[in-house]
């Protein structure tokens, strides 16, 4: 059994090398992270979905976009089982064993409150005192901890989902939520909850594929980043993210290239 499962691994491994190399599929792994990815009708959705899928299309390659727990799409990523990984953010870790596209938009990271609170937040030091409940481990929370150094006043409230922690802040039992704010506004609507408001942003964010260094060339990763660039000039990326509100990323000089 376990021979067998060795084998059914490098088999894997070796049939995606090879159609990497002819350019025939590309094998992308993503969560469920609403309103950026998301499974409907068996099918991976979302306004980064349809714009990988776009930049597949302008590639004239086939993708395979597959929806997985956060931890099992890290997983097949390094160790060749899919091409890509979306979405991230970059960090000093992930630079270290990823390539990264260019982005494919921007978010914005900052405070909910509820509304019977005043606070319009435009900087860390007005939190002295909260207790401010985040989703993590994640990108988002570390974010949020290197606030704390800064702030030692700050209180943080780790929780296992984006919906306990506005379950909290709408019961009193937080002061604050640090999150995504596309994904806040999303779980509001979803859980019903009204009373909540988004008081401010801290940063934006740009959002990312990752491709495996180790199993990728990066002449691939320049060629989606083409066609994602030439999509970008003709007006289809900003196209696709108006059907879900948002704005693409602003690329600069050296990137429109």
């Amino acid at each position: 059994m376990m021979v067998r499962s060795l084998l059914f691994s490098l088999f894997i491994v070796f049939s995606i090398n090879i159609s990497f190399c002819h350019g025939v599929e590309l094998i992308f792994d993503t969560q469920d992270f609403p309103p950026y990815s998301y499974l409907e009708n068996g099918n991976v959705e979302g306004p980064a979905s349809a714009i990988i899928r776009q930049v597949c299309t302008a590639m004239n390659i086939k993708c395979t976009l597959q929806l997985q727990s956060w931890t099992r799409a890290q997983y097949n990523v390094k160790e060749g089982l899919a091409h890509g990984l979306f979405l991230l953010a970059r960090n000093k870790d992930r630079d270290s064993w990823l390539f990264f596209s260019l982005p494919l938009f921007k978010a914005q990271y900052g405070i909910f409150v509820r509304q019977d609170n005043p606070i319009v937040f435009s900087e860390p030091s007005q939190l002295k005192g909260y207790l401010i409940g985040v989703y993590g481990p994640s990108n988002t929370s570390r974010q949020l901890e290197l606030i704390q150094k800064k702030i030692p006043e700050i209180l943080i409230d780790l929780r296992p989902n984006d919906e306990a922690g506005f379950r909290k802040l709408f019961h009193g039992r937080d002061d604050a939520v640090f999150s995504n704010k596309d994904v806040g506004l999303m779980v509001c609507k979803k859980m019903k909850i009204k009373g909540i408001r988004y008081a401010g942003t801290y940063q934006s964010t740009n959002y990312h594929v990752g491709f495996s260094q180790k199993y990728n060339d990066y002449e691939t990763v320049k060629q989606f980043n083409a066609a994602y660039v030439k999509l970008y000039k003709q007006g289809t990326i900003k196209q696709i993210l108006q059907t879900y509100d948002m704005e693409p990323a602003i690329l600069d000089e050296s990137e429109l290239k």
